[in-house]
């Protein structure tokens, strides 16, 4: 015989209502009350309907993770991929599931925003900010749905988790002047993302700081490469040419420096190459390569644990979370000869 919810709280002797509470993580119920009922639950090896459950309370179960570029760039590139696969395993522990919401075309957000207000397809969001639209976001709110970001943007400052990006390329930078480069030489993404503007601040800082005169700063598209090659390749055609390069973006954009690099006929260590992000494969490159690392576990941890707040409509310690990041110092940066 299907056990009811029914059943379940005559047995625990509480309320149906009690039960749903429960059952959804809904704060307000006696600790020793909560205990009661989740032993009946597992006593009674209760399945709840998820499909009653979610038309009953309006929920779907389901958390969104709008990344706001295409599949082609996001899902196949180690960066998201990464995130992906850990904010899913938070998600998991809160017993809902993840629904990834990518668009068509780099940035255009607005057919997902309509359909997570319009269809209710999620409960709540996981936002990347480097594309935000504050039309949309203004909308999100008048329809309270929940949302954190990953990552801050001025623009809208909201619940958010996130690197200390300026501080982080200070300490990359002063890594390289330690190392004793004294031509370094910044190669971020976009200028329109925050974070890349945060990374060059925490660079010219450093160099301030260093008292270096030396200093060059490309903003490059991520999915350019042949622009990217013809840049780093003007780069080193002046006189004198940097001795150190910081990239300020991971993954294949990385990759496409390095290559570029080579191109001119520099090779790391000679030249200091030091990298965002940090990965495994940079233990296996020739040589190994100096990387930021951001801890991106702890990170999607905590944006869930924000976002299951707000849907319980509690309030998150704290707007935005700033995380450390580290250095992983390899060959790359072991100095110019």
């Amino acid at each position: 015989m299907k056990i009811t919810i029914n059943e379940i709280a005559r047995l625990a002797n509480v309320s149906k209502s009690t039960v749903s509470k429960v059952l959804n993580g809904y704060p307000g119920i006696n600790q020793k009350t909560r205990e009661r009922v989740l032993k009946v639950v597992k006593e009674m090896q209760y399945e709840p309907n998820t499909i009653a459950r979610a038309l009953s309370s309006k929920r779907t179960g389901n958390i969104g993770l709008l990344i706001p570029h295409t599949p082609e760039y996001s899902v196949s590139g180690a960066y998201w991929s990464t995130f992906i696969s850990c904010i899913t395993a938070s998600v998991t522990e809160h017993d809902y599931h993840l629904l990834l919401l990518l668009p068509h075309e780099e940035g255009r957000l607005e057919r997902i925003f309509k359909a997570v207000i319009k269809r209710g397809i999620v409960d709540g969001l996981i936002i990347g900010s480097e594309f935000l639209d504050k039309y949309w976001l203004g909308e999100l709110l008048h329809h309270r749905i929940p949302f954190v970001m990953l990552g801050r943007n001025p623009e809208f400052v909201h619940y958010a988790v996130d690197i200390d990006n300026r501080k982080a390329a200070y300490e990359a930078t002063s890594h390289l002047v330690q190392r004793g480069y004294t031509r370094i030489a910044l190669v971020a993404g976009p200028e329109s993302y925050f974070y890349n503007l945060q990374r060059a601040e925490g660079y010219q800082d450093a160099l301030r700081r260093h008292g270096m005169t030396y200093h060059r700063t490309l903003y490059l598209p991520y999915e350019n490469y042949p622009f990217v090659h013809t840049s780093i390749a003007s780069l080193f055609a002046e006189s004198p040419p940097p001795d150190a390069l910081l990239v300020a973006a991971g993954g294949d954009f990385m990759l496409e420096v390095l290559q570029a690099l080579e191109e001119t006929g520099h090779r790391p260590p000679e030249v200091g190459f030091l990298t965002f992000d940090d990965y495994r494969y940079l233990d296996h490159t020739s040589p190994p390569i100096t990387a930021v690392a951001q801890p991106m576990g702890r990170m999607s941890r905590k944006a869930v644990e924000m976002l299951m707040a707000l849907l319980k409509k509690e309030e998150p310690p704290a707007k935005e979370e700033l995380f450390p990041a580290t250095l992983v110092e390899r060959e790359s940066t072991r100095g110019p000869r």
